[in-house]
């Protein structure tokens, strides 16, 4: 998170430097496409990261890692969401 660009209240960075591109994505009034690459944090227990074209149409080709802590046990476990509808499969 120490990298990352704060944008509204959460942090975005892009693993493969074009992170000029994921910010314009973030804000940009009418949305958009994030680059390949972009990180998206909204809490600080989960994060987005947009891969290449064709690893997941179902997912619009984003994993969503979410850490999750309990007293016995740290993990941390990766679910395939749908961003923009919440769909985790």
């Amino acid at each position: 998170m120490r990298d990352m660009t704060k944008v509204d209240g959460f942090y975005v960075g892009n693993l493969l430097g074009d992170v000029a591109a994921t910010v314009k994505v973030t804000q940009a009034a009418s949305g958009g496409v994030y680059p390949t690459g972009s990180v998206i944090q909204l809490v600080p227990s989960e994060v987005m990261v947009k891969h290449h074209t064709g690893f997941s149409p179902v997912t619009k080709n984003t994993k969503v890692f979410v850490s999750k802590v309990s007293k016995a046990i740290k993990r941390l476990a990766s679910i395939a969401c749908h961003f923009l509808f919440g769909l985790c499969i």
